[in-house]
């Protein structure tokens, strides 16, 4: 029994000729040579200045250049053509891109340390946008992926190829993962990593189920037969398990997510409860981190008055209290100095614990 007989008679079978001309072409991208090393590095520094510089828009170009999408597509197709030889040659592609990427990144980040070039105290928030991945980036690599196979195979849909690169990052989560690694931040690295990881066994396992549907079989690329009754190759229900197993670590990053979300709304409550409702003083932003298991707070306020170290410390003590673990409260307070009803002066200070 065929579980996508259906799907197979909507869709168009490909031409047994365009079927062997595109796996020559996606076995050719599929092998890592000098382009592909070339690409990894462009797209994996751009991306990672995008990532230390909070900047989506030098983020998207990264993704835009999407080496790895080759490698991926090549695994998915061979899982359908049970092809030994390609799936070792995209494999190891994929790997050793992967590997290049996290360590330029790591590589970028620790020569900004020794010498900055860029200003950087905390994880920025498109860092920290790639360290919590859910079931949702499951789905979403599914969908980029059945669009991405499905544009591929139809010359007439290749503008829709950014869009899905775009959709299904790459080299960001990698790139972040190689942050995490120089900045000593594993729990930064094992998110990302997880998030690349969940990509693109989504992608790859997506690339294949539409090329199976749409007729590719070891039988219809060495001969001229038809496949619309053939089962489902035992590689492609082993992609399909690992992407399912998938769901049990999203799902508890997610939960983990939820909860970090909802401590910190309640610790936002609680400074906006004591400090926001003081009488000339305005919150302008809270970040929180975590650093040598110690939650960081870095609080930025506007204030007509200097806010007292006994007011810092007693706000860090309570919030303490409610997390049940150790807090790092570090107060920026930008003065406000009212010269004449007409003029203002801001001055920066820096108050903490």
């Amino acid at each position: 029994m065929d579980p996508f007989g259906w799907l197979r008679t909507r869709f168009r079978r490909l031409p047994r000729k365009y079927m062997i001309t595109l796996q020559k072409e996606i076995t050719e991208a599929s092998s890592p040579g000098f382009e592909f090393y070339v690409f990894v590095l462009l797209s994996g520094t751009i991306a990672t200045l995008g990532l230390l510089t909070d900047s989506s828009p030098v983020i998207i170009g990264a993704m835009l250049l999407a080496p790895l999408m080759s490698p991926i597509i090549g695994i998915g197709m061979s899982t359908v053509l049970g092809n030994g030889a390609l799936l070792k040659s995209s494999f190891f592609a994929l790997i050793r891109g992967a590997m290049l990427a996290m360590l330029l990144a790591a590589c970028i980040t620790l020569l900004n340390s020794i010498m900055p070039f860029l200003a950087m105290n905390e994880m920025t928030g498109e860092i920290l946008a790639r360290t919590r991945p859910s079931p949702i980036d499951l789905v979403i690599a599914l969908a980029g992926g059945l669009g991405g196979a499905y544009a591929l195979s139809k010359p007439n849909l290749s503008a829709a190829l950014p869009g899905v690169a775009i959709s299904t990052a790459l080299m960001p989560p990698l790139c972040t993962a190689g942050i995490g690694l120089a900045t000593g931040r594993l729990d930064v690295t094992g998110g990302a990593f997880l998030l690349f990881i969940t990509n693109a066994s989504a992608i790859a396992f997506a690339a294949g189920l539409v090329f199976f549907i749409l007729g590719f079989s070891p039988e219809t690329i060495h001969s001229n037969v038809r496949n619309h009754g053939a089962k489902i190759p035992g590689t492609m229900v082993l992609s399909a398990v690992m992407v399912i197993g998938l769901l049990l670590p999203l799902t508890l990053f997610a939960l983990s997510s939820i909860k970090e979300t909802s401590r910190e709304k309640i610790v936002s409550d609680v400074i906006a409860s004591e400090i926001g409702t003081r009488e000339g003083t305005q919150i302008v932003s809270t970040v929180f981190g975590r650093r040598d298991n110690m939650v960081t707070i870095d609080l930025t306020v506007r204030t007509e008055g200097q806010i007292s170290r006994y007011t810092v410390n007693a706000l860090k003590q309570s919030i303490e209290e409610m997390l049940g673990e150790p807090v790092e409260l570090v107060i920026s307070q930008i003065a406000i100095v009212r010269l004449t009803p007409e003029i203002t002066l801001e001055a920066i200070s820096g108050g903490n614990d």
